[in-house]
């Protein structure tokens, strides 16, 4: 088959999805490309191809409305505003898509495609060239009328509108409208969604716009390539991290992000402050800036680090702390079980696929500070057979369900001969 990836991105979590499935399907035998939207990196992997919009201008001037609508008119205090409007301009046609592509594809796999590849493209792309169109759930943009994540809303189980992301009173506001277009263009293509995890089926059941397609439940794999074993003292001394410390690791992009659940985890750290542990607790962490105030115990800010540094800080540490409390993922837990580094969380996203207390780490109740530091402190009080035991048990996980191999398999199957598929 010949099978194109779009992303909007050509690096980032969902850059590195679309390559490493690209690639294992590619060592199926498939012909592959993975097309976006933005400029490609110094260097770029040979499968990646740039879509030239018909205007970078218009695609400018849309990221600029998008931002000004977020940051004055829909920024609220009690959640993230995530809604991202659907506008076509500035994006290509189907028509102009295709003429870039290396080929004619029989199937198109899109994943995280905001500012690029819309729903109504993906129907137009069907309908020019008949390829399958698949959607590979990166969050919930894809079940929603725009919102990223929707929080405690529901509406995306009925028809959206009175929108609390856009902050609207109106029925038939932006996401009705986005909506009603999105639930006409999948009802126009027959299309596949794939989950990435129990979680993330779970919420497509219920949305509305998805009633009548297809689902498969496919997780998203690591290369293992991208996080090569690293004796745990080579990764801290390259790092610059004590050797005589338990290390908790954690981070996000946007640390700030309400979903991220950072003040929660700061919260079930302050618990524990003042208490004896066997080995000193030490904090590294991830993101685009300094968390403010102290810390309970010493820590270290990472910064934003690239694939080979979180590769290493995987290694060295002796948990990686998820304390996500709306998240389709995060794909840090699965590297991190790839890494063989238990995982601490909350009981959600992929957490509830790859997390198993006492067996790959600790899932915690969703939201429970409390249970939440027990699970710290079950890793800060572990002797060294415990934690090989959990490392065991996440090699073990990553083995039999996070391989590009078994991913590029599950994919083909999908397309070929509609293994795995289940009617919504």
């Amino acid at each position: 088959m010949k099978i194109a990836i779009l992303n909007t991105w050509p690096y980032g979590s969902t850059g590195s999805v679309a390559l490493t499935l690209a690639h294992s399907l590619a060592e199926l035998g498939h012909e592959t490309c993975v097309a976006v939207g933005d400029k490609l990196p110094e260097g770029a992997d040979s499968l990646l191809v740039k879509i030239t919009p018909p205007s970078q201008r218009a695609l400018f001037v849309k990221r600029a409305m998008r931002k000004t609508l977020a940051d004055r008119f829909w920024k609220s205090e009690k959640e993230d505003p995530t809604f991202i409007p659907e506008w076509r301009f500035g994006t290509p046609s189907a028509a102009h898509l295709l003429a870039q592509l290396p080929f004619k594809p029989d199937a198109v796999i899109a994943l995280w495609t905001d500012y690029f590849a819309s729903f109504s493209l993906l129907a137009e792309l069907h309908k020019l060239c008949g390829c399958q169109v698949v959607v590979y759930m990166m969050d919930m943009a894809v079940i929603t009328g725009g919102c990223h994540y929707a929080y405690s809303c529901r509406g995306y189980e009925k028809q959206c509108g009175h929108c609390p992301a856009i902050k609207s009173r109106k029925e038939n506001d932006m996401s009705r409208r986005q909506w009603q277009a999105r639930q006409a263009a999948v009802a126009s293509m027959s299309p596949i969604i794939v989950s990435p995890s129990g979680h993330c089926s779970d919420q497509i059941k219920a949305a509305s716009i998805w009633k009548g397609a297809r689902m498969a439940r496919i997780p998203i794999a690591i290369s293992p390539k991208d996080f090569p074993e690293l004796a745990q003292s080579a990764a801290r001394q390259s790092l610059g991290l004590p050797s005589d410390a338990r290390v908790l690791f954690f981070g996000a992009q946007h640390l700030h992000e309400k979903r991220k659940g950072m003040q929660l985890l700061l919260d079930a750290l302050s618990r524990l402050k003042g208490m004896d542990f066997p080995v000193k607790p030490f904090l590294a962490y991830a993101g685009g800036s300094a968390l403010p105030g102290d810390l309970p115990f010493e820590s270290r800010h990472m910064g934003y680090l690239d694939r080979k540094a979180l590769a290493t800080m995987y290694r060295a540490a002796d948990a990686f702390v998820c304390p996500s409390i709306e998240d389709s993922g995060p794909l840090m837990i699965n590297e991190s079980i790839m890494s063989g580094t238990p995982v601490v969380c909350f009981d959600m996203g992929v957490g509830k696929d790859l997390v198993v207390s006492g067996e790959t780490g600790y899932r915690a109740r969703l939201g429970d500070v409390e249970d939440l530091a027990c699970g710290l402190r079950s890793v800060l009080c572990a002797d060294a057979e415990g934690l090989a035991k959990l490392r065991e048990g996440c090699r073990a996980m990553a083995e039999s369900r996070l391989t590009p191999a078994a991913q590029a398999h599950a994919f083909a199957a999908a397309l070929e001969r509609g293994e795995g598929l289940e009617s919504l």
